[in-house]
């Protein structure tokens, strides 16, 4: 876009034209926009559609999750729906229009504890490649290591996992 509407002539001009505050907690969220409506995940654990023009909350959906809230990095557009990757461990896929949940999988850890705070996390946002889900997974102290998912979007079941640590057996391992 040329943005010749936006220069440094008028850019003095520029105002606040909205701004909803966020619930107190760890939140660095990217929003994501699509045909004039705002995602925006935010702590806890909850996704908020705005209409971007006004700032009106369209809907809310807060996934009650079984340990605290982690930090809020991103979610993803895949057709109609809204990826969102919980605290623990779980992909949601949200109605974009609604936010209404179509699907609620787990992402196995299979966790070999090394330290009784070893764990897995979703700090980044999911990415999306043709039909699949692709979100990498944190492993903080665990012996065997991080991990790359794939997840089929219709359904979020586990389509491919790649080790980002080399195996006992295999090269490099």
């Amino acid at each position: 876009s040329p943005l010749d509407q936006i220069n440094r002539d008028t850019v003095s001009e520029l105002g606040e034209v909205w701004r909803l505050p966020l619930p107190p907690g760890n939140n660095n969220p990217t929003p994501l926009i699509h045909d004039g409506v705002m995602f925006f995940y935010t702590f806890p654990d909850t996704v908020l559609a705005i209409d971007a023009g006004a700032g009106t909350v369209l809907w809310r959906y807060t996934y009650v999750s079984s340990i605290p809230s982690t930090r809020k990095m991103g979610i993803a557009l895949h057709e109609n729906k809204i990826i969102v990757p919980t605290s623990d461990m779980r992909m949601l896929a949200l109605n974009a229009q609604t936010g209404e949940l179509i699907w609620n999988q787990p992402i196995d850890t299979q966790l070999e504890v090394v330290r009784d705070f070893a764990a897995y996390d979703l700090r980044a946002a999911p990415l999306i490649a043709g039909d699949k889900i692709i979100q990498g997974v944190v492993g903080s102290f665990v012996s065997t290591g991080a991990f790359i998912v794939a997840l089929d979007a219709e359904t979020g079941e586990e389509a491919w996992r790649f080790q980002t640590l080399a195996r006992p057996g295999e090269p490099g391992g």
